[in-house]
């Protein structure tokens, strides 16, 4: 047997047994004939995440992803079937089990339906399998502290130590969810280069929105420095580095190089000034850092705001056909985790701007919810026909 075959006749055995865990579940519930303080949702979430991972392995022609996956749908539909035969407020289950249907759904609508790309449909789909695996990994940190809380011969020094514990736990998986949702973000930008590359030139391409984004992460990596805040700092650095690759690949194919660098140095200009300002005017570290936050969020909102006029264009047109899906719930979700971030580290400077990243993001999810995504005259056609 190849090391790759030992693998994952492993993975399959050691991930089936800790499905059969649910067993012992169940057992106590038809023994104390009720679920008692057995919750049901860990039933819910380990099947929704194994009907991620089962079709995951479908897409990639996985064996052992299908496999394994499929038994763990299996023994938790069991699990479920259990819970709700005991339990005395089904309304509560059915509710979350919808609840979890519409999600599939809108899930299995939007890979199948709106991505026609098979490689793009799967690397979104193992995007979801991931997210969801951690956050599920991460979900008995919170077992731990209630049972602390709630446990009266616990020394109390035990109880804070355990909560510090996983408030730190907290800030590090937000930290790094944000550092790879925000880099990927970033990263997008290598497909415009692409483009400039293969063309040889710059065609539509915008200057402004690299060079807005280079003006924007260079502030938050001053006020990271400031707060000492490494997250940003990493996030931001990397930021800068890719906008510069951008723009000089932009500039080295642009035909009108002197109004891009007449942008860039209206933008130097503008940082002297910022620069100066900070270090000769305002008194104090405090202060100095409280005003660059200011302004890092301002930047942001403005910058944020941007697909207000993508928005006005769909209410006017009646068709979501020029907003693109995928960007905006990607950037729905990554402003969601910097907003959790920027609580989590009590930054209102992350909260405001991340906060109207999340509102913004929604409004534009809910457009696709009321406009279709082919412009009004296709629309027509295919009614007359």
């Amino acid at each position: 047997m190849s090391l790759l075959g030992f693998l994952s006749w492993l993975a399959t055995l050691t991930t089936i047994g800790f499905y059969l865990t649910g067993l012992l579940d169940c057992k106590k519930i038809i023994d104390n004939d009720g679920p008692g303080a057995v919750p049901f949702l860990p039933f819910l979430t380990s099947h929704f995440c194994c009907g991620l991972w089962f079709a995951y392995g479908v897409l990639k022609a996985d064996a052992t992803v299908k496999f394994v996956n499929a038994a763990g749908m299996g023994l938790t539909a069991i699990y479920m079937v259990c819970y709700i035969s005991f339990s005395k407020r089904k309304s509560v289950q059915f509710t979350l089990i919808i609840l979890c249907g519409m999600l599939a759904f809108g899930l299995e609508y939007y890979l199948n339906r709106v991505i026609r790309d098979k490689h793009t449909r799967t690397e979104y789909l193992s995007l979801a399998c991931i997210i969801t695996t951690i956050v599920m990994q991460a979900s008995p940190l919170f077992t731990v502290v209630s049972i602390l809380a709630n446990a009266r011969k616990c020394p109390a020094s035990l109880v804070v130590l355990v909560n510090l514990f996983l408030f730190i736990m907290i800030i590090w998986i937000l930290s790094w969810l944000a550092t790879i949702l925000t880099i990927g973000f970033f990263l997008s930008g290598t497909v415009t280069c692409k483009a400039i590359l293969d063309k040889k030139n710059t065609g539509t391409v915008q200057f402004l929105p690299f060079l807005t984004t280079l003006m924007s992460c260079s502030l938050w990596t001053a006020y990271g420095l400031m707060k000492g805040d490494g997250t940003i700092i990493r996030v931001n650095v990397v930021g800068v580095l890719l906008q510069v690759v951008y723009m000089s690949c932009f500039l080295y194919y642009s035909v009108n190089k002197k109004t891009e660098f007449k942008h860039m140095s209206y933008v130097a200009v503008a940082g002297l000034v910022v620069y100066i300002y900070m270090m000769k005017i305002v008194d104090g570290d405090i202060e100095r850092t409280s005003q660059l936050g200011r302004l890092c969020t301002i930047v942001t909102i403005v910058m944020m705001g941007s697909p207000l006029a993508t928005m006005a264009e769909v209410i006017r047109t009646k068709s979501t056909e020029t907003m693109p899906f995928v960007f905006a719930f990607l950037v729905t979700i990554q402003s969601l985790v910097w907003l959790c971030y920027g609580i989590a580290v009590h930054d209102l400077n992350v909260q405001l701007p991340n906060g109207t990243g999340v509102l913004l993001g929604l409004i534009q999810l809910a457009m696709f919810c009321i406009y279709p995504s082919t412009p009004p005259t296709q629309r027509h056609v295919v009614d007359l026909a």
